[in-house]
């Protein structure tokens, strides 16, 4: 469950609102990072009543005390100080807000900061850049900032987009408040908007892919469209465009350790990795058992790694990355499944998933 709604929070983060971010930093490593976001109305409705119940539920569940949960858990999680320090703090970062400003506009979130920072290399290991971005060192010793690549999450996050902007099927009509969170999401979708600049200590010698050169320092990027008219969007956020989108720069005076550049393009598990994606990622194409093996893990109790099963049935998902999603089947085809577990049917793509089982009995026919 907490899995899920992790997943919840960085597909919501990634895709359903406008950003603006810049980031720059000296040669010691340390500097500010000054990030400017819009979280569209549909967008905080969907967050509230997909993991503001869930929410609820577990704190019921152990005997919380509701009163101490924030009265928009959306709001909260787009805007909270105190969660963006215990981010830091996580990666073993220091951060201190030079300024901070919030409101509500047409129903719309508006939240303006600027931190300054110490560590360079731990900011980008923090989730605190919503961007992307590594940084490097190449083997002729300059320094590469670089989307990081993650097909994966871009297939999964266009599967959810997906599955938001579509009416639920089964036996329950869709009701007139849920249509109307739909269309409000729909139009999130529409709105969404990625600005991001990056001012490096040195000049910069290169740049390819999305990357525009503003000055001798300064490169940006711009993304903007419709996610559900426009999934290439998603792709490139990612990095899995077709063009590499890096800037290359100088590593003179550099006072601060940069990791060597294929360890950073992912030939090393980053942190947070699960050893199972590292080894489906590590370029060998292993099969299934290949993994289990390499990875210590059991092999799956059945022969059908992903059995058919009526819609309405009560199952349990193991994804290859080892996320676990248990739910009621909405819809199964032969590239996807759709799955409700949050309140929400969510599509998994069946080349990702390890398993599929039932744990409980279905109440409608195979679709």
């Amino acid at each position: 469950m907490r899995k899920a709604l992790v997943f919840l929070s960085c597909l919501f983060l990634c895709g359903c609102l406008q950003s603006k971010e810049h980031l720059s930093f000296a040669k010691d490593g340390s500097g500010t990072l000054e990030v400017h976001l819009m979280v569209p109305e549909g967008t905080l409705e969907m967050i509230d009543a997909t993991m503001g119940a869930m929410a609820k539920g577990m704190t019921q569940a152990v005997g919380g005390n509701q009163k101490e949960m924030p009265p928009s858990l959306a709001e909260e999680m787009f805007s909270s100080q105190d969660e963006m320090f215990k981010k830091a703090k996580e990666a073993g970062l220091n951060i201190r807000f030079q300024s901070y400003a919030k409101e509500i506009r047409d129903k719309d979130l508006y939240v303006d900061y600027m931190i300054a920072f110490d560590d360079i290399n731990k900011l980008l290991q923090s989730g605190l850049v919503m961007t992307h971005l590594v940084l490097a060192k190449d083997d002729q010793g300059r320094m590469v900032a670089f989307l990081k690549k993650d097909k994966q999450k871009a297939e999964e996050s266009k599967g959810q987009v997906t599955a938001g902007a579509q009416p639920q099927q089964g036996e329950q009509a869709e009701t007139p408040q849920q249509k109307e969170m739909r269309e409000k999401f729909m139009k999130a979708l529409s709105r969404f908007e990625v600005e991001f600049r990056l001012t490096m200590p040195t000049p910069i010698e290169d740049v390819s892919g999305m990357f525009v050169k503003d000055d001798a320092n300064t490169v940006s990027l711009s993304l903007k469209g419709d996610l559900f008219k426009d999934k290439t969007l998603i792709d490139k956020f990612y990095g899995d465009g077709d063009e590499k989108t890096q800037a290359v720069a100088s590593s003179e005076g550099i006072a601060f350790v940069l990791p060597a550049l294929a360890e950073a393009m992912g030939e090393a598990p980053a942190a947070g990795t699960s050893s199972a994606a590292a080894a489906q990622d590590d370029g060998k194409n292993l099969s299934l058992d290949q993994i289990l093996e390499k990875t210590g893990q059991p092999a799956p109790e059945s022969k059908g790694r992903i059995k058919q099963l009526p819609a309405g049935t009560q199952v349990k998902i193991t994804m290859k990355d080892g996320e676990v999603i248990e739910g009621k089947l909405v819809e199964q085809t032969k590239e996807c499944v759709r799955v409700d577990s949050v309140g929400l049917p969510m599509t998994y793509f069946t080349e990702l998933i390890w398993t599929m089982d039932e744990t409980g009995g279905g109440d409608a026919k195979n679709r």
